[in-house]
């Protein structure tokens, strides 16, 4: 439905390079080299082994199954089915993106670590123990996409393909659902949503499933005689009837995509044969 005044529960991981003393600048110069496809036993000096603590995150976080690619110790896995265009792009090795923030709130959120009181050095350190302990992530990793192109859909995914596909509605002229990418804040089973129509005229409407992602807007049930085309506030609704299927495969740190045309997908690269001569990316 409407605009309500919920916020972020986790700082932006900027903070945490802040807190931790590290450079924001100085990750991402040209200057530095890693490889991000294989490292190998006659690489290991000092030089060779240096990471940003940004990549660091995001080989740990994919060896815990906090991101839709893995980290084997020498390279990035993919999952063997397509994946969403706008999520592999949010992929990029040493640079922190939406995809790396939600992966971080869902790893925080997982470990009952208090968001933005959580420092990177103590966020390296609880990921380290918990890949030495081999606790996984419990939950699989998930995305939705929203595509607000008539008739308007809502697509969860996950490494095994799509989950589900339903028809939605966004939010109507003069309360717009936002484009772009955020991550699942807050998570309600039931709510009663309080606010003004567009006319003024107040509404308090009892919401099941709630998952608010930018501001006061949230993908929720919802019941309408029609879907498909926008009827909210700001809101992604979806028929009640899928809703529940729908918030028990989202968490905290879910990415929702709110874009304009039919998802498209991209297949796996090939695996990377053993041997392979190392590659290098400078990281920007």
């Amino acid at each position: 439905m409407g605009n309500k005044r919920f916020w972020p529960q986790a700082a932006g991981l900027a903070l945490l390079l802040l807190a931790s003393g590290a450079a924001p600048a100085a990750l991402w110069s040209t200057a530095t080299v890693h490889k991000v496809v294989h490292r190998t036993a006659d690489l290991r000096s000092a030089a060779a082994q240096a990471i940003s603590p940004v990549l660091q995150l995001q080989e740990d976080l994919a060896a815990l199954g906090y991101l839709p690619v893995g980290w084997n110790g020498e390279a990035f896995t993919f999952p063997q089915v397509a994946m969403p265009a706008p999520l592999r792009e949010l992929f990029v090795p040493g640079k922190e993106t939406p995809l790396l923030r939600g992966a971080v709130m869902s790893y925080e959120a997982a470990q009952g670590l208090v968001p933005s009181r959580t420092g990177m050095h103590a966020l390296l350190a609880s990921l380290q123990g918990d890949l030495q302990a081999g606790r996984l992530a419990q939950h699989p990793f998930t995305y939705v996409y929203v595509d607000r192109t008539v008739p308007e859909r809502l697509v969860v995914w996950s490494a095994k393909g799509v989950l589900q596909s339903v028809p939605a509605n966004t939010g109507v002229a003069g309360a717009v659902t936002p484009t772009g990418t955020f991550p699942v804040y807050l998570r309600l089973p039931f709510q009663v949503m309080r606010g003004r129509n567009l006319d003024g005229i107040a509404y308090a409407d009892p919401v099941h499933y709630i998952s608010y992602f930018a501001g006061g807007d949230a993908v929720h049930g919802f019941v309408r005689q029609a879907y498909g085309f926008p009827q909210s506030l700001g809101c992604v609704e979806v028929p009640p009837v899928d809703a529940g299927a729908i918030y028990w495969e989202l968490q905290i740190g879910t990415l929702v995509t709110v874009g304009a045309g039919t998802l498209s997908f991209v297949e796996p690269p090939a695996p990377v044969p053993p041997g392979l001569a190392v590659q290098t990316q400078r990281l920007r």
